[in-house]
């Protein structure tokens, strides 16, 4: 009775809940009702259940609308100066035309999710300068800083890397001598 309720409750089903709140004497359910009825891997697969947002596929229909006067490009946040204090200000306006092909470049060199999105954004707009875009420099020089390598898609290549970096470490730690050159480095592995 109580699984049925926590369901009830979980499923968003009030005239159920309102039912076994009301608690009646007896409550005839089928075993396989009750069993598919609150099996957790149903509430996962519910609207509106974690899982399933954080697993769903983002759409740009379900996204709110970007306003490049008032967003940041880069990481989609609010970034409105404030008129008072200016120069102590993180949000900066483009001032360039370059900055679209330098950050599309970077996009291309980082490969993961930040710069799929920053470069679906930077798609949308050919002159960043003339939507009066803004952006927080933080965000720039993150983004600009922050190299990313995508992993490498054979793994047998990515274990060998993996044992001959182990191998070295092994080394460096047993080893008596307190500095090497690179070329000793590499010979090792």
């Amino acid at each position: 009775m109580e699984s049925l309720e926590k369901f009830a409750l979980l499923d968003g089903n009030s005239e159920l809940c309102r039912y076994l709140a009301s608690h009646p004497a007896i409550v005839i359910v089928h075993d396989s009702c009750h069993s598919r009825y609150t099996d957790k891997r149903r509430l996962e697969k519910l609207p509106g259940s974690v899982n399933e947002e954080s697993t769903s596929k983002k759409l740009r229909s379900h996204t709110t609308s970007f306003c490049w006067k008032q967003n940041c490009f880069l990481c989609g946040k609010d970034a409105v100066a404030d008129p008072r204090h200016r120069d102590r200000c993180d949000v900066k306006q483009v001032k360039t035309l370059e900055i679209r092909h330098n950050l599309l470049s970077k996009c291309a060199e980082r490969n993961d999710q930040w710069a799929l999105e920053v470069r679906g954004r930077l798609k949308m707009c050919a002159d960043l300068h003339a939507f009066e875009a803004v952006y927080h420099k933080t965000c720039h020089v993150e983004f600009l800083c922050v190299s990313v390598t995508p992993s490498p898609v054979n793994s047998s290549v990515s274990n060998r890397h993996m044992d001959a970096f182990t191998k070295v470490c092994d080394w460096l730690e047993n080893s008596y001598d307190d500095m090497y050159t690179m070329s000793e480095l590499h010979t090792k592995m």
